[in-house]
């Protein structure tokens, strides 16, 4: 069964978890980011903490990092969740599979009369005792 409603689901999903970090996910990202930089800074340094290069340094890379964190966690959130929604969609629209007893329409040529059966192999059709 091919999935052409998840894979477009995914996608729209994507777009609505960057949606969703550019209102919601930015500015607490970088606020949490520099917390943690700050904090980290504050114990190598010491607490009046200077404006020394390195203490700049780890407040912008931890900065940095808590917005790819968060975004990260936007997109992956939106994209499962657009994922999950085509698959139910995929699941609830796709054809009934045949009734018992029912006859599979079958193209003429589509499959070969007989199946080719390894050496050693019994066959299904016939007895094979001892």
């Amino acid at each position: 069964m091919k999935r052409k409603v998840a894979n477009k689901a995914v996608l729209l999903g994507v777009g609505a978890g960057i949606a969703m970090f550019a209102v919601y996910g930015l500015l607490p990202g970088s606020v949490f980011g520099g917390l943690a930089g700050l904090t980290f800074a504050t114990w190598l340094f010491g607490h009046p903490l200077g404006s020394g290069i390195l203490a700049r340094v780890i407040l912008a890379v931890s900065t940095l990092l808590g917005i790819m964190g968060s975004g990260i966690i936007f997109v992956a959130a939106g994209s499962l969740t657009g994922w999950f929604i085509g698959t139910v969609i995929d699941f609830i629209a796709a054809p009934e599979p045949a009734k018992a007893g029912g006859k599979i329409k079958v193209k003429e040529g589509a499959m070969p009369d007989r199946y080719i059966i390894p050496p050693g192999v019994a066959r299904a059709d016939k007895e094979t005792r001892g």
